[in-house]
């Protein structure tokens, strides 16, 4: 780790520490403007950071490339058995973690607004949208809990939010798209960070590793390998052990039943 100190960029981390102040600081002003803040902190510290030291930093245009600003054309992809294949392992776990995902921000939003959601529509339309997004160069898509809980905690509870966010989306790859190109990636940082920090259940994780039992462990692997490893690793290893302790337990289970009709 400090052989590697030369490689870390100064101006990012300026430009990240004052997006950070800026999301921060706006709240305890502007209560209502919570979600505000997140765009305020980008537009800033990106602005400062171009004003100041330019070409310092890297942007979503230096490292991505500029961004279309027109639909892309349809294509349909070449699959090969070979193709399959290979990412056949990858694309169960996709699949896996894109439903699960989307579950757990339906029963997220279900708590802050006092709902119900249906988990067997959330699937199709989940399914649904991930056949036909790769026709468009796209990557599967699953209900986010950072964007849920954002809209939420600013009043949109409604399916007028999602599509407001997606006509939005819209009116930035289409008119915005130029501009959206220089925003700084350490601006980016900060504002992951506090969303996380903001929808942890800190509390529960606590209380979880308190138990020391197979949730405990789980709970602990699926951490550490999406830390030190990455997402697909973690969630794989922690859908496995979940499985395994699963079947010990629906083998305990029918033991006992056994015993006492025995």
């Amino acid at each position: 780790m400090i052989k590697n100190l030369h490689f870390v960029n100064v101006y990012s981390i300026a430009t990240a520490f004052l997006c950070l102040l800026v999301i921060l600081i706006v709240p305890r002003f502007f209560p209502k403007a919570e979600g505000l803040s997140y765009l305020l902190g980008i537009l800033v510290s990106t602005l400062v950071s171009s004003l100041l030291f330019l070409n310092q930093i890297e942007t979503i245009g230096s490292i991505y490339g500029k961004i279309p600003n027109h639909f892309p054309t349809p294509h349909f992809p070449e699959v090969t058995i070979e193709k399959a294949i290979t990412l056949l392992p990858s694309s169960f776990v996709i699949a896996i973690l894109v439903g699960l995902q989307s579950l757990l921000t339906a029963r997220v939003a279900d708590e802050m607004t006092q709902s119900r959601h249906s988990s067997k529509k959330e699937l199709i339309g989940q399914g649904i949208v991930n056949m036909v997004t790769p026709l468009f160069y796209g990557i599967p898509a699953a209900g986010e809990i950072a964007r849920t809980v954002t809209n939420i905690k600013n009043g949109a509870s409604s399916p007028i939010s999602g599509i407001t966010h997606a006509v939005f989306v819209l009116i930035v790859l289409l008119l915005l798209a130029p501009y959206a190109s220089y925003v700084a990636l350490a601006s980016l940082a900060p504002v992951l960070m506090v969303v996380a920090w903001n929808i942890s259940k800190k509390e529960q994780f606590s209380i979880i590793l308190k138990e020391k039992s197979s949730h405990s462990l789980i709970l602990m692997t699926t951490f550490l390998l999406t830390v030190f490893t990455n997402l697909t690793i973690g969630i794989g290893a922690g859908l496995c052990l979940s499985f395994l302790f699963f079947l010990k337990r629906e083998r305990k289970d029918n033991r006992n039943q056994l015993r006492e009709t025995g």
